[in-house]
């Protein structure tokens, strides 16, 4: 199993930083209370908003690890970015 991260920010919220500090909190919590090398991220493909987040948090892609999940939620391809030695 891949370590994984994922946030929702509640619709009337976004847009306004907090995801951004959320993530970086995360990310600074799991490097350095876990013995984690790396975090992913899986983003439904359409989501381009996510996926710019990410990117500009230092997150890169992993197409290795895309997947698509058609019971989750429907919403198809998931690409994967991930995270390494707390370099994002």
């Amino acid at each position: 199993m891949e370590p994984d991260l994922g946030i929702w920010i509640f619709k009337s919220f976004r847009g306004q930083g907090y995801a951004s500090e959320a993530v970086k909190l995360a990310v600074t919590y799991l490097f350095e209370h876990s013995d984690l090398d790396y975090i992913v991220i899986g983003i439904y493909e359409h989501n381009v908003i996510s996926r710019r987040l990410f990117e500009k948090l230092g997150f890169q892609r992993a197409p290795q690890l895309d997947e698509t999940e058609p019971d989750a939620f429907g919403e198809g391809e998931i690409v994967q970015i991930g995270c390494a030695n707390g370099n994002c």
